[in-house]
Formats: structure tokens, sequence, C-alpha cells
């Protein structure tokens, strides 16, 4: 599934971004299409809705808008994220009762797809690279410090 998934991913989203130049729009159908994204990250384990808002482009219009407040993009985010959670949320416990492994699998796939295309091109200058590697790097570190300090957490 993760296999499958990640290449199915890319592929999609290679084609997206290089062949068909598909972004969404900041209007009102975009704005749907983020509350839909965002109640999906709601209602997947693991699945990141702003991944994909990035690569699309919609979310520093979006983050703009709800941070000025701005009803035009907040009433259609909001109602798109409520009708995924009320229309999807069932469903997916179903399939996620049903296929853990093979939907989580795919999930993680998903992710890693998503993750690799907003990265910087990489036809950069070379400290550039280094710099990115560095931060993926030191960001593992400090996960792995974090998980070892959290599990040394005692409850009360």
């Amino acid at each position: 599934g993760l296999a499958v998934s990640f290449v199915a991913i890319s592929a999609v989203f290679f084609m997206f971004k290089n062949i068909w130049h598909i972004t969404i729009t900041p209007n009102t159908v975009g704005w749907l299409i983020c509350g839909i994204l965002w109640g999906l990250s709601f209602i997947i384990p693991g699945f990141s809705s702003s991944t994909l808002l990035l690569f699309f482009g919609i979310y520093e219009p979006m983050s703009q808008g709800i941070s000025t407040l701005n009803f035009s993009v907040l009433i259609p985010l909001g109602i798109a994220m409520l009708a995924t959670l009320l229309l999807f949320s069932r469903l997916m416990r179903l399939i996620f009762d049903k296929f853990f492994s093979v939907v989580s699998h795919c999930v993680i796939g998903f992710v890693v797809a998503t993750t690799l295309m907003i990265l910087p091109s990489f036809n950069t200058a070379w400290y550039n690279i280094l710099i990115y590697i560095g931060c993926i790097v030191a960001g593992g570190v400090a996960s792995f410090f974090f998980s070892k300090l959290c599990g040394k957490i005692k409850p009360e």
C-alpha cells in the first residue's frame, strides 16, 4: 500500500505541477477545496492538509484570510470542513476498522509523496542543498530526542 500510494500520488502530483500546471485559485471554490482537505486531515490519522495546500499554492492566501477574519474565506472553508467531517468520518472509521494496515500505509505513502513535492527545486546552489539536508537531519534528531523525553514523562 505504501509503495503503490507513493508512486501513484507522486505521478499524479508531477502531472498536476509539470504537465497540467494545476493550482487552486483563491476564490470560493478554492476555499471549499481547502475546507474539504482540512476536514480530511481531521479524520484521517497522519494526513496533512498543509502539504497539499502548499503544493497547490493556496496555503498562504488561506492563512491570510483566516488571520484577517475574512468571512469570504472563513465561511466556505468552515462549511466544507464541517460537511467533510459529517459526511466522511463514519466512512473513514469503517474503512480503518476493516483495512487498517493497508490504509495506514497508503496514508504514509501519500504523506511522503506530498512532502517531496513541496521541497524546493534541487537545481539550486550546492550550499542550499546542504542546508536542506542539515535541516532535515536536525529535525529528525530533535524529533528523536523529544520522543525519548516524552517517554520519560509519567502521568499523575
